[in-house]
C-alpha cells in the first residue's frame, strides 16, 4: 500500500519482516467449526498482546523430518560420490580449484547436512615435463587426486517433531489449546488458498473504503469455502 494520507495502511509488523510497505490488520472470531462470527479491519501499526507458548512434541512430525532429513543426506551424499568419481575418470574434473568449486556449491544446496560432515580434497603430485600453452605458461595447474568425507557428528537431531504454539489466551488448558490451534489452522489453510485465488494480498486500492470492500469481499468467499468444507 502507498496512499500516504490512508487511516488504515500504516507502516507496523508483518510476517514477512518487512517495512517498506503500509499494512492493514484483519482480525476474526471464528467459532468451532470454522465460521468467521465477528470481524474488523484495523490500522496496520497495532501492536499485539502478551503471548503464552505451549510446548509441543509429535511423534509424526518426528518421523516425518527425519524422513526428509534421510533423503537430504541420500542426495547429498550421492552428489559428493559424483565429483569423486569425475576426479578417477579420464575426462572428468580434475582441477583442484573446480573440484572445490563443486564441493561449495553442494554445500550451499544441502547447508543442514553439509555441516555435520568433514570433507576432504587430497592433491596429486605434480607430474614432470607437463606440457603447457601461452595461457598456462606462468600458472601451476594443481589438480584433485581423491575426495574422501567423514560425518563429525550424528545427524540426529533432538529437536525433531518439537514446535511451540503461540497464543494470547492465559486460562485455556492443553486440550482446549490445541482445539482452538487445529481450528485456526484449517482457516489459515484456506486463507493460503485465498490469497492467491483472490488476490487477496497485496491490495491495490487507494480509497480505505474499497480496502474495506475488497477484504470483506474475500471474507464471504471464505464463508462459502468453510460451508463447502
Amino acid at each position: 500500500m502507498e496512499r500516504p494520507d490512508s487511516e488504515l495502511a500504516q507502516f507496523g509488523r508483518s510476517k514477512e519482516k518487512r517495512k517498506d510497505r503500509r499494512l492493514v490488520v484483519f482480525s476474526g472470531v471464528i467459532n468451532s467449526e470454522g465460521f468467521i462470527r465477528h470481524s474488523r479491519i484495523y490500522e496496520g501499526n497495532n501492536a499485539g498482546y502478551s503471548d503464552t507458548w505451549m510446548y509441543v512434541k509429535s511423534e509424526a512430525k518426528r518421523v516425518k523430518e527425519k524422513s526428509m532429513e534421510d533423503k537430504l543426506q541420500a542426495r547429498y551424499l550421492e552428489d559428493l560420490t559424483q565429483i569423486k568419481n569425475s576426479i578417477h575418470k579420464p575426462r572428468g574434473i580434475k582441477v583442484l580449484e573446480k573440484v572445490w568449486e563443486r564441493v561449495g556449491r553442494i554445500k550451499e544446496k544441502y547447508p543442514s547436512i553439509a555441516k555435520h560432515y568433514e570433507i576432504t580434497v587430497s592433491e596429486k603430485e605434480p607430474e614432470p615435463n607437463t606440457k603447457t600453452n601461452k595461457k598456462t605458461k606462468n600458472k601451476v595447474i594443481r589438480y584433485a587426486a581423491d575426495l574422501t568425507w567423514e560425518k563429525k557428528d550424528s545427524l540426529i537431531n533432538s529437536d525433531h517433531g518439537v514446535y511451540f504454539v503461540r497464543t494470547n489466551y492465559e486460562d485455556l488448558n492443553e486440550r482446549e489449546l490445541w482445539k482452538i490451534y487445529n481450528t485456526i489452522r484449517e482457516v489459515e489453510s484456506t486463507f493460503r488458498c485465498l490469497k492467491s485465488d483472490f488476490n487477496i494480498r497485496p491490495i491495490h486500492h487507494q480509497l480505505d473504503h474499497r480496502i474495506q470492500s475488497h477484504i470483506y469481499l474475500t471474507m464471504l468467499a471464505y464463508q462459502l469455502v468453510n460451508t463447502i468444507r
